[in-house]
Order: C-alpha cells, then sequence, then structure tokens
C-alpha cells in the first residue's frame, strides 16, 4: 500500500477529527484487521469496527467514498452526506465550477489540497449550521476595559464565533456568515471581473 493512499484517508480523518470533532482510530492499520470489536462511542469509531470494509482506494477521490461509507455505517450521517456534495463538486466539470476529477486517475498534490479544502469547508458548514439553531445570547455585563464601539464593530462582535465580548481596529476575529450572500456576492464580482473571458457553460454560483 502506497504512502500516498494512507495520508490521503489519514488527512480525511484529521479534518473530521479537528472540523466536527469526530475521530477515527488508527487509520493507517483500520483496513487491516480482522477481528471483530464491539467498542464503539459517540465521537470514536475504531480500527476494528471497520472490519469489511473495502480495501484503500487508489486515489483520493475513492477514499472519499470510503470514509463517507464508514460514517454512515456509525450513524454520522451528515457528514456522510456532506461528503456527497463534495464528490458531486469534484467531478463537475471546471467549466460549471467543479475540479474535473475522476476516480481512475493519480491526483496531483494541488488536486489533492482542492479536494481537501472543499471537505473541511462542507464540514464546517455543518458547524456553522449547528451554530444558527442557537443564537448567541447577549452579554449580561459589559467586559472589563472594553472601549466603546461602532455599530458595525457591535454587529462583528456579536457573530464572533469566540464570543469576547468585544472587537477592536486591528483585531482578527472568525465570525459566522451566510454563505449564501458571500457566494452572490463572490459571483456578482467574477462577473464583473469576467467580460474578456470565455463565458461558463452555465452560470452558477461558486462559494
Amino acid at each position: 500500500m502506497s504512502r500516498k493512499r494512507k495520508t490521503g484517508l489519514k488527512d480525511v480523518c484529521q479534518i473530521l477529527e479537528d472540523v466536527r470533532k469526530i475521530r477515527i482510530e488508527h487509520v493507517e492499520s483500520m483496513f487491516m484487521r480482522s477481528a471483530p470489536c464491539s467498542k464503539y462511542t459517540e465521537n470514536a469509531i475504531s480500527d476494528r469496527l471497520i472490519e469489511g470494509t473495502s480495501s484503500l482506494g487508489s486515489n483520493l477521490l475513492q477514499n472519499l467514498k470510503i470514509a463517507q461509507d464508514t460514517l454512515r455505517d456509525y450513524g454520522h450521517f451528515r457528514e456522510a452526506d456532506a461528503l456527497t456534495d463534495v464528490l458531486i463538486n469534484c467531478a463537475q466539470l471546471p467549466e460549471l465550477g467543479g475540479l474535473g476529477l475522476t476516480e481512475h486517475t493519480d491526483l496531483t498534490e494541488e488536486q489533492d489540497s482542492e479536494a481537501l479544502f472543499l471537505v473541511s469547508a462542507w464540514w464546517e458548514a455543518l458547524n456553522s449550521a449547528d451554530r444558527a439553531k442557537a443564537f448567541p445570547t447577549p452579554l449580561r455585563t459589559r467586559p472589563e476595559g472594553r472601549r466603546g464601539m461602532t455599530l458595525s464593530e457591535k454587529i462583528f462582535s456579536l457573530h464572533d464565533i469566540d464570543q469576547r465580548g468585544s472587537v477592536a481596529p486591528g483585531d482578527l476575529i472568525r465570525v459566522d456568515v451566510d454563505w449564501v450572500i458571500a457566494s452572490e456576492a463572490s459571483w456578482a464580482d467574477i462577473l464583473g471581473h469576467g467580460v474578456n473571458v470565455q463565458p461558463p457553460l452555465e452560470t452558477r454560483n461558486i462559494p
């Protein structure tokens, strides 16, 4: 088994743990175990639980399908469905906003990186959806030492993922954003700069 095949699945599992806090243990050996095991926790899938799964694929897309089946087998349906969207985007023609990749060709490191970015983005979108279900609770007291803020700063502060209670010029923060609005804004900008290039086969939103 090549190192690249292992690494492709390891990267997917690492993203899964970092973004969704779901851990798949002993990634490199999990397809080699044969002894059945009932050990299972809500957010950890043991290597021996993967018994019966096919061997690793020859490229990242095949391994994404294996990861998708594994997640679905153990109840992580939202994460598995997100990988369905990733695979569709990967297979879509570049003219339609996809990557134009197939399961039967060797992918370059750049193509692997682009596909893994989509995996991370779609799983992070699940986090965003989870956060949207519960609107952040306003702070009951003003944080000590906080200066007065403008209306725009208060809006950014409200949507700060870390909920620090204040922002100031020069601060770097992570915020929840409306992906649809961001997509529309990006597409409008692309259209504005695309007058001198070949038009795409189909008009669509590109996140």
